[in-house]
């Protein structure tokens, strides 16, 4: 079986950000457009997001994947969206690149 990462697990320990830091992101995205909508969060699932820290060794993020429902007043569409949150931090996740 061939193997395309190998990870160093070591005995660092992560602290992630409390529950209600991930809602405050949400909430900080969504809040002008709250009072029009209703935001649900229906799942969030935890991942990981590698980068490279140099040519030969790579790292991971944390980040909690927030699917969320976006519900417009007096309409019946129901418009899909995710979230990408740094499990660390509590920030949303932008970089993408590493």
């Amino acid at each position: 079986m061939k193997c395309f990462f190998l990870f160093d697990i070591g005995d660092d320990k992560v602290k992630f950000a409390p529950i209600d830091n991930i809602k405050e992101c949400i909430k900080t995205k969504y809040g002008k457009t709250l009072d029009e909508n209703c935001i649900t969060v229906k799942k969030m699932v935890l991942g990981v997001y590698p980068f490279a820290t140099d040519k030969e060794k790579n790292a991971v993020i944390p980040v909690w994947i927030c699917f969320l429902e976006r519900k417009t007043k007096g309409s019946e569409y129901v418009e899909k969206l995710y979230v990408p949150i740094n499990a660390i931090t509590g920030e949303e996740f932008y970089d993408m690149e590493g």
